[in-house]
């Protein structure tokens, strides 16, 4: 082997000089190798100068004939074979082509990639297409088709050229739609979007394919149907479009296009009779525009598409989410004398106790999910436990109704005596009846002595009671309100512990005062130095108040003295 490489060498290096310096090494290798006895020919002669092709050596010695040539880039390409470098060997063959001989480049790019598909190494085999078939349309028609018969298909679309710059033939790209379309819809979806922005494939091509499979009795499934909306998009179709996406309902996996297709065409008037389906699309993206667009989308034609559906079970939720929707972002235009009659209904779909809870309406099937208003318990602003307030320890005041934040701001609860009238008589006939409602409702209504009474009697929330009658603005009412709260405090022994415990200083002192001699209350002794302490508290924070303001005002009045000595310089004109 060592005299192969040394014969190697000299070989590249005489005949790469001409033919004088291959006869002079000729003499000089003869000479050696007869002195060993062995005898040095070639055949079928020497090259001559400029020749391509180098000349091939025989060394005979005694046990053998050697045949010594100068070793070619195919040698070295069936070395790296063996070896199993097949990538290696296609990246050297590729950086000098003209140099092989008997070694083809596709044949070799054929076996490395036939060799990972093989081994089901199909990711890797797709990410190699890529590099090695460049844009050679015959060669990408070979693999597309090859992976599609491994069912692998999906594999290599992410790797085709897909840029107007390095595209395969519309056919090719209609090939693999085709294909996805009956094996694999949601691929089918992905590459209508991506390669359709690039307008690789025709367009009208892939819609007569669609419409041949539903003219099948198998309809097709909801992917192709929504890629077919896209390629309505695509061939300028913008009605057809928004149809086959309304068709689909929920099933639409990216609402975006959607409503982007109903702005930016302004298809309105195709949308305001299938509400309900915009609801089913994107309770997020139809409440936006529903709110946005009430011009085209009125009001009361939404509303009444909503409310006709108030049988169907469930149903009730999708109104009420709609008249939230206007609570919430289209004040201006919904707080209207004209819309006095949806403010009843949100009203009495608010003291529905099917709609207490709506995550309990099977709202998860119909699309709405999460993004339906999420309405609190019947018990509303006032809600507390009866173990607690029976001790004057409830909860105090929570977080308030749905339907009371409604009638804070709806202008009908302020100024429409009859409207308050009927909303009382809506929550008066649940059963049970909403007490937090009608206490409100009460209040609103210039009925405090009833409103209390209700606190004390059906509420039984000593705390809101209080806060109730502190909240009184009327100073002769207040007092009045308070003789009552007293009164039935004194006749009721665990009122009378929790009004101690819960009201401020100023009324725990007055009712100090109206508690009748040895009358027994529980734990007396703790809230008399709970309310001693808060007594010496406000004692002592009065006089520093008082201490700050006196040290204030006696640094104001030095500095008034000192301002005052100073004289002041005057023109004649001024005296």
């Amino acid at each position: 082997s060592l005299l192969s490489l040394c014969f190697e060498y000299f070989l590249r290096a005489s005949f790469s000089g001409g033919h004088e310096d291959l006869q002079r090494w000729d003499y000089a290798l003869g000479s050696w190798a007869s002195g060993l006895g062995w005898r040095l020919s070639e055949w079928p002669c020497v090259a001559l100068p400029g020749s391509p092709q180098p000349p091939n050596f025989f060394l005979v010695t005694p046990l053998e004939v050697l045949v010594i040539k100068v070793r070619g880039m195919d040698d070295v390409i069936s070395s790296m074979l063996s070896d199993g470098r097949s990538r290696e060997a296609i990246d050297v063959a590729r950086a000098k082509p003209r140099a092989l001989r008997r070694t083809r480049i596709s044949e070799l790019i054929e076996n490395y990639l036939e060799g990972l598909i093989a081994q089901e190494s199909f990711t890797l085999a797709a990410s190699e297409c890529f590099e090695l078939l460049g844009s050679d349309p015959h060669a990408w028609d070979f693999w597309i088709l090859r992976f599609m018969r491994a069912g692998h298909l999906s594999d290599l679309a992410a790797h085709m050229p897909s840029s107007p710059t390095c595209s395969l033939s519309p056919q090719v790209y209609e090939l693999c739609l085709d294909h996805f379309m009956s094996t694999d819809p949601p691929r089918f979806l992905e590459w209508v979007k991506r390669w359709g922005k690039a307008g690789l494939f025709g367009v009208p091509a892939m819609l007569q394919r669609i419409s041949h499979l539903r003219g099948m009795d198998k309809p097709p499934k909801p992917p192709v149907v929504e890629g077919r909306a896209h390629l309505y998009i695509l061939a300028q179709q913008a009605e057809s479009a928004l149809e086959c996406f309304l068709e689909l309902g929920r099933a639409v996996s990216d609402a975006d296009p959607v409503f982007e297709l109903i702005r930016g065409h302004g298809l309105y008037h195709l949308v305001r009779d299938k509400v309900p389906a915009l609801i089913e699309l994107s309770p997020s993206h139809a409440k936006k525009l529903l709110v946005d667009s009430t011009g085209e989308l009125r009001i009361q034609h939404v509303a009444s598409q909503l409310q006709s559906q108030l049988q169907i079970a469930g149903l009730e939720a999708r109104l009420l989410w709609y008249l939230e929707a206007l609570f919430e972002h289209g004040v201006e235009e919904y707080n209207d004398l004209q819309y006095r009659q949806l403010h009843m209904l949100q009203v009495k779909l608010y003291a529905d106790p099917a709609n207490s809870k709506l995550g309990d309406l099977g709202l998860g099937d119909s699309g709405l999910g999460e993004e339906l208003p999420q309405v609190p318990s019947r018990q509303g602003t006032f809600a507390s436990r009866k173990s607690e307030t029976a001790l004057g320890g409830g909860m105090g005041q929570v977080a308030e109704s749905q339907m009371i934040r409604f009638l804070r701001w709806s202008w009908h609860a302020s100024n429409d005596p009859d409207f308050l009238e009927e909303v009382y008589e809506v929550c008066r006939s649940k059963n049970p009846p909403l007490w937090n409602e009608m206490v409100y409702v009460l209040g609103k209504s210039q009925q405090s002595q009833e409103a209390l009474r209700l606190l004390l009697t059906e509420v039984k929330d000593i705390r809101q009671a209080i806060h109730f009658v502190e909240n009184e603005r009327d100073s002769a009412l207040c007092k009045e309100l308070w003789g009552e709260l007293v009164k039935y405090s004194l006749a009721n022994k665990a009122f009378l512990s929790g009004i101690l415990e819960s009201a401020g200083l100023e009324y725990a002192l007055r009712l100090i005062k109206e508690i009748p001699p040895l009358f027994e209350i529980e734990h007396l002794q703790r809230k008399l130095l709970s309310i001693i302490k808060d007594r010496r508290f406000q004692l002592s924070l009065q006089v520093g108040c008082k201490d700050s303001i006196e040290a204030w005002l006696h640094r104001e009045r030095a500095r008034l003295y000192q301002t005052q000595r100073h004289g002041i310089r005057v023109t004649p004109p001024e005296l």
